[in-house]
């Protein structure tokens, strides 16, 4: 991250099918179910500090029976 820099981070919790999911080709070009335990091995090596605050962020949210 640059500083200064700001990322907000938004979860959702989708309940739907996943036949229901429709991506936007510009932005994504496929994606994939993975375990969170296995999060940090599949991102790109620049989004690795973003997914270690989102995987407190879920740490914290399933502790308080959110998710």
């Amino acid at each position: 991250l640059f500083r200064g820099q700001t990322q907000p981070v938004a979860y959702f919790k989708f309940e739907g099918k996943e036949q229901e999911i429709k991506l936007d080709r510009h932005e994504f070009i496929a994606y994939k179910w993975i375990l969170w335990q296995d999060l940090l091995s599949e991102v790109h090596p620049a989004k690795i500090p973003l997914a270690k605050i989102a995987l407190e962020d879920l740490k914290e949210m399933s502790e308080k029976g959110m998710i």
